[in-house]
């Protein structure tokens, strides 16, 4: 349940309420994918940087593949890497 209002708030652009459901949903299972790329997804749009990339990581650990990779490169533009977003893109 945590999951699915994490990611409505996510899709409504409530990044902080976003960021606390999929963070409670994380709590109750740590091994929830799309918790994990909410969580990475809201730190991100939240500014939080250092944040998004430790959710991502997590993500790229449990189930890498093309959606992690796209949080991946769009992480690595912000950080102004623009050599490493284009090699993931």
């Amino acid at each position: 349940m945590f999951v699915l209002g994490a990611r409505l708030r996510q899709t409504l652009h409530d990044c902080p309420g976003a960021l606390a459901a999929a963070q409670a949903s994380l709590k109750k299972d740590a091994a929830v994918l799309q918790a994990m790329a909410t969580e990475g997804d809201a730190e991100l749009e939240l500014g939080n940087v250092k944040g998004a990339a430790t959710a991502f990581a997590a993500l790229e650990t449990a189930a890498p593949g093309a959606p992690v990779t796209a949080r991946l490169s769009r992480l690595a533009y912000i950080q102004g890497d623009t050599e490493s977003a284009v090699s993931l893109a």
